[in-house]
């Protein structure tokens, strides 16, 4: 996708997002735990932990090398900012070479942003924003196949319905 329509506005801020991820996934635990809110705490904690786990047990059952791999790595036009340099430099210091599909990133920042969403709105909103922007993100930087970020947005998807059912259960039990 980038090749056909190179932009460094777009490189920017997708790469930017794509780092992002590393402040989005702690950022609902955080939270709740600043807020001393226990219930909600171990709400995100939860659902944080059993998106990784569906995404690494896939990895393990059904290893795909993405395509920043497979295919030849953007130019230096592309590359050219700040947000490219911290991913690729990321990367290059041990990226999981088999561990494109599921993609973890989309879930996990998703699942972030969808479980905080649910007892604070404000940080589901400023998580949300740059989570649905990954989800596109992942595809235009190479990172990932849209296979993998829409497998991202299933699990995620499924996390979050077992999350609310779970809820509904707990309310009508107390």
């Amino acid at each position: 996708w980038w090749q056909r329509a190179p932009s460094r506005f777009w490189s920017t801020v997708l790469h930017g997002v794509y780092f992002s991820y590393y402040l989005v996934v702690p950022a609902g635990p955080l939270y709740f735990l600043w807020k001393r809110d226990r219930q909600n705490l171990r709400r995100v904690i939860l659902a944080e932990v059993l998106t990784f786990a569906i995404c690494y047990v896939v990895f393990l059952f059904y290893p795909v090398a993405g395509p920043y791999y497979e295919f030849p790595h953007p130019g230096t036009g592309f590359l050219d900012n700040d947000a490219a340099r911290m991913v690729y430099g990321v990367l290059a210091g041990g990226s999981s070479y088999g561990a494109a599909f599921l993609s973890s990133h989309v879930a996990g920042m998703l699942i972030a942003a969808g479980v905080s969403a649910m007892r604070s709105r404000r940080l589901g909103l400023l998580l949300g924003v740059p989570s649905l922007l990954l989800t596109v993100g992942v595809v235009y930087t190479q990172m990932h196949y849209a296979m993998d970020a829409l497998g991202g947005v299933a699990v995620a998807g499924a996390v979050m319905l077992i999350v609310v059912i779970r809820e509904q259960r707990v309310a009508g039990s107390g």
